[in-house]
């Protein structure tokens, strides 16, 4: 669907008078104030696609601003639904993606970032100990414990990050701050026995000085690891960003000129840096086209910088903007709206504008919010899994229903509970994946491997059911061992001994400790990239996943281990096993996660969430769990440093940032909201409710009786004793793997994938099983990097290479081969190619949004395609040249087309993809207005180039190739049929080939 009037209208004329005000307001500096349920992302959106019906901007000159990946896929997906594919090319962003977008636009302005890498949690870990162990400190350091105040320094550091407050800076406040406490009138007592002493509120506030004056030690220290250590950290992207831009007036006005609208979503929650960021991109005009949403009501995200100065900013900078508050809400009913409201008022703020009281608009029902209290947790839990039963017996979408919590570790009784009925649920909270089952057996293996000699570690690994090692052969070698005095290893290398110990299968035994010796050598001989993919190979472990019945929630924990190890290569070269243990051990020493990445449900299941999660969401039934004082409010948070300019707020009410978390939890319900809390905790503790349960007006509460109620629950039959019901999501489910599909669509490589070897296509492009990057993909991914540069010089591609090569996850000796290989090739090009280096153009053009339709059992269904274009040349005669860079070995013409023997046509394919990609386009003016030039399709060519020479060291000329409409077509066909099969899972009957190293894999996925 594309954008049209009557789309626009049909949502435009539902708006009410102050939404269509922000719509229609397009001009000049805007503020709007959006309670929850007020319809802040349909104005957005709507906005967005007014200023492109009402003004000559382009998509592309547009930028939405937002603080989560989930509020800028909201954004997106509602901007598609108004706008269809044209959506996909306003710039829709969180503010770090935004600067990353930024710096890898203009890699030569920011060689602080793009040569560097981006630092782990460990490595902040390991600086910070290191200052700490190498520096005299006095009140940041304890004996014997210096690692005390590691991470409350680490989160002191990234506060001051967030102001934008560098070193310097903190540097001249802490000096006023020692004139300002030195000048103070009565520091000392004037007279009784304290005469001379300073007083006791003095004390406390010199220690504070003291700390911090210490604090910025380390802090300047750590800035200087940073550097010497090429890392910079999540912080320094939005710092640095506008360092660049303030030192770089050519590189602001470009960006200036591009974004000519600016909105930005959930600006309560945005900090000071972030504010200056937005300051600077709105600077060439007094009064910009900046547009910003957001309600103090629901600020909770002040531990990362956020403060109700940073939203009334906004008003104080700009004295003309508009001010438009939304106050009418069509999410939830009047008792939830006048509920939360009473609760919201015991915050204090000086602004009026701010407290207004929603009215309701889309719901009559006069529920009032429940309360249930129960004995203990138990019975707490099982009413939750039996009301939702009933509720989805009763009709109720399992998607409709949400239960927030206020901790992470919440979950964890909630979804044991729910494992043992059938109400399908999606955990969308943080989990810590090395607390997960099936990678603890995997972290056991790596910590036996890296020390064979202990024998604890060993016979726990040996016990591991992916080896299928009898039980009592396992007993009889430990028996034997203890009987003759022999070491575990001693037993297991050797075929006699086993068979002395009395084992029934003494060769698979030797043949498994085999694999042991083998890959304990590796792990300290070659990267653990390297080591952790051939064990997973190796052992089964992949096999042993995919049998498991929740094979998707396995998968994607691995992934996400996959991603970690990733992740710490690229800055550690030579990355080995003992290191890789030596970061688990830091991990778990400081209590950090490996967090699941933020994904999409992809099925109606019941949310488990967080508070904090939920914000920018809605549920037509919400339980809020867990209201027990000390743990929703009231809570003892222990602040090690008091930072000036940071912690403006902290005096104030404690429990503010408590209540407006419990505010935004009340008002994602759209219908009903159920309270409870339990009178004991599981260690048998006395509780009483929330203070905020207290403060909500006793006139929409309705506190029920709860003594039938656990009687009855105790006779339901479910308890956390009961037999587990709930079947979990398998890599086989058919409806899952389909909107895998309809959701990841076809890019060139997938549908190449598939052409070669449907199962190939399936395991690498569909379910993504987790692999690292081969040594030649990650050289070509940084000679691609070389070459997507907009200002063209030999010097900053060689730059740009080599700093791109150094964050690669190499091994020295590879990394060396790699970077002479590239500096020689690219030394080359550019003296064979300079003049089209230099050729006007788009580069990196990344093409998301376009469809093909097939008609599938009476459906009409869209399906995706995506990629990026390498370069796109405007030619003087009016020709469009998609250029294709290609490294390693010289194709001849013929094989590019599949004309030879083993030859397999995915080169030229690929550019005909391409100018499929480019037709689609095309056919949405809005969507190429501004990109492309209106040309016909006739004048796009194709162009293979090899950034490399062939055998004899010379650079031939570019193929070029016209690529006919018949062949567009003809391919668009292929595809079509090719989605066909998969939605119809064709591939599923066909054997991969005989010697496809998936074949193990298969046969578990076809077992019944």
């Amino acid at each position: 669907m594309e954008m049209t009037s009557d789309v626009f209208n049909s949502f435009y004329k539902k708006l009410n008078k102050a939404q269509k005000t922000a719509v229609d307001t397009v001009e000049g500096p805007v503020m709007v104030v959006a309670g929850p349920g007020t319809g802040k992302t349909l104005i957005l959106t709507l906005r967005i696609a007014n200023i492109l019906k009402k003004t000559d901007t382009n998509a592309e000159n547009i930028l939405a601003l937002t603080f989560t990946e989930s509020g800028a896929y909201s954004m997106r997906k509602k901007l598609v639904e108004i706008m269809g594919s044209l959506a996909y090319r306003v710039n829709i962003h969180t503010f770090h993606s935004f600067c990353n977008d930024i710096i890898k636009s203009h890699p030569e302005e920011f060689p602080k970032i793009i040569g560097a890498v981006n630092i782990t949690d460990i490595d902040q870990i390991k600086i910070i100990e290191d200052i700490l162990d190498k520096n005299r400190f006095k009140r940041i350091k304890f004996y014997g414990d210096s690692s005390f105040f590691v991470m409350p320094i680490i989160g002191a550091i990234r506060d001051l990050k967030r102001e934008g407050i560098s070193p310097k800076t903190f540097a001249l406040s802490m000096e006023l701050e020692d004139k300002k406490f030195q000048n103070s009138k009565n520091l000392y007592h004037q007279k009784g026995r304290f005469k001379g002493f300073m007083k006791s509120e003095y004390k406390v506030l010199e220690k504070k000085l003291l700390k911090n004056k210490e604090l910025l030690h380390v802090y300047q220290k750590y800035q200087k690891a940073l550097s010497t250590n090429r890392f910079y950290d999540y912080e320094d992207m939005i710092i640095e960003t506008i360092k660049i831009l303030r030192k770089n007036p050519g590189l602001l006005l470009e960006l200036q000129e591009k974004y000519q609208y600016i909105l930005v979503d959930e600006h309560q929650d945005t900090n000071n840096a972030q504010n200056g960021l937005l300051e600077l991109l709105s600077s060439f005009h007094s009064d910009p086209n900046l547009f910003i949403v957001g309600d103090e009501k629901q600020a909770i995200f002040r531990f990362q910088g956020a403060s109700l100065e940073n939203f009334l900013y906004f008003k104080n900078l700009y004295k003309n903007a508009s001010l438009i508050n939304l106050s009418e809400n069509y999410r939830s009913t009047e008792p939830i709206l006048d509920g939360s409201h009473s609760l919201i008022l015991n915050n204090k703020v000086s602004e009026k504008f701010l407290r207004i009281k929603l009215n309701p608009k889309a719901s009559q029902g006069k529920e009032k919010i429940k309360l249930y209290s129960f004995s203990n947790p138990d019975y707490e839990h099982v009413f939750l899994a039996k009301d939702m039963e009933e509720k989805i017996k009763n009709g109720v979408s399992p998607g409709e229903i949400a239960v927030l919590y206020r901790d992470n570790k919440d979950v964890v009784p909630v979804s044991k509970i729910l494992e043992k009925t059938s109400i399908p649920f999606v955990i969308e909270s943080n989990q810590n994946v090395l607390a997960d089952d099936e990678i603890s057996k995997l972290l056991l293996v790596f910590r036996s491997l890296n020390n064979l000699s202990d024998e604890n570690l060993l016979s726990k690994a040996l016990h591991l059911d992916i080896w299928n090692i009898d039980n009592l052969d396992i007993f009889k070698i430990l028996s034997f061992g203890k009987k003759n005095k022999k070491k575990i290893v001693d037993i297991l290398r050797s075929l006699d001994v086993l068979f002395k110990a009395g084992v029934g299968e003494p060769e698979k035994i030797l043949a498994i400790y085999s694999k042991f010796q083998k890959w304990s050598r590796l792990g300290r001989n070659i990267n653990f990239t390297d080591t952790l993919e051939i064990i997973l190979n190796e052992s089964g472990f992949l096999k042993h996943l995919f049998a498991h019945p929740a094979s998707v929630e396995k998968m994607n924990k691995l992934e996400n281990l996959f991603n970690e190890v990733r992740k710490i290569s690229e800055g550690h070269k030579e990355f080995k096993l003992p290191d890789f243990i030596e970061y688990l051990n830091i991990l778990v020493n400081y209590n950090i996660l490996i967090k699941m990445k933020e994904g999409v449900s992809l099925f109606d299941s019941v949310h488990l969430m967080t508070a904090h999660k939920s914000k920018g969401l809605e549920f037509d039934y919400v339980y809020i769990i867990g209201l027990n004082d000390g743990h929703w409010g009231n809570r003892k948070n222990i602040r090690h440093f008091h930072l000036p300019n940071v912690d403006k707020d902290f005096l104030k009410d404690k429990n503010e940032d408590e209540r407006r978390l419990f505010y935004v939890a009340l008002t994602r319900a759209k219908k009903e909201v159920i309270l409870t809390y339990a009178r004991e905790n599981f260690d048998k503790d006395y509780k009483i409710a929330s203070q905020f349960v207290e403060e909500i007006d006793k006139k929409f509460l309705e506190k029920k009786e709860t003594a039938e109620l656990e009687k009855l629950l105790s006779r339901s039959g479910l308890n956390k004793y009961s037999a587990k019901k709930n079947k979990p999501l398998s890599i086989k489910d058919r409806k899952y793997l389909k909107n895998l599909f309809l959701e990841q669509g076809f890019s060139v490589t997938a549908f190449n994938n598939y052409l070669e070897d449907p199962w190939k296509y399936f395991f690498e492009s569909l379910v993504r099983l987790p692999s690292m990057r081969s040594s030649s993909q990650e050289y070509g991914s940084a000679m691609h990097e070389a070459l997507s540069l907009k200002n063209f010089t030999k010097a900053k591609m060689l730059k740009v290479f080599r700093d791109s090569l150094s964050r690669k996850a190499l091994n020295d000796g590879d990394y060396k081969k790699y970077l002479e290989r590239g500096r020689l090739a690219l030394e080359g090009y550019f003296k064979a190619r300079s003049a089209s280096l230099r050729q006007e153009g788009l580069r990196e053009l990344d093409i998301a949004g376009v469809f093909t339709e097939v008609e599938h059992r009476n459906k009409k269904i869209k399906i995706l395609l995506k990629g990026k274009i390498d370069k796109i040349e405007f030619l003087s005669d009016g020709k469009i040249r998609v250029i294709d860079y290609k490294t390693g070995r010289w194709k001849s013409r013929n094989e590019m087309e599949g004309g030879t023997k083993n030859s397999d046509g995915n080169y030229k394919r690929q550019l005909v993809f391409y100018k499929l990609l480019l037709k689609k386009m095309m056919q949405n003016k809005k969507l190429h207005s501004g990109i492309l030039p209106n040309a016909g399709m006739d004048s796009i060519e194709g162009v293979i180039d090899f950034i490399e020479p062939d055998d004899k060291g010379a650079y031939r000329e570019r193929e070029i190739f016209q690529i006919s409409g018949k062949e567009v077509d003809e391919l668009e066909n292929e595809i079509k049929k090719t989605a066909k099969d998969i939605l119809d899972f064709k591939f599923w009957r066909k054997n991969p080939a005989s010697k496809s190293k998936y074949l193990a894999l298969v046969e578990i996925l076809k077992q019944k």
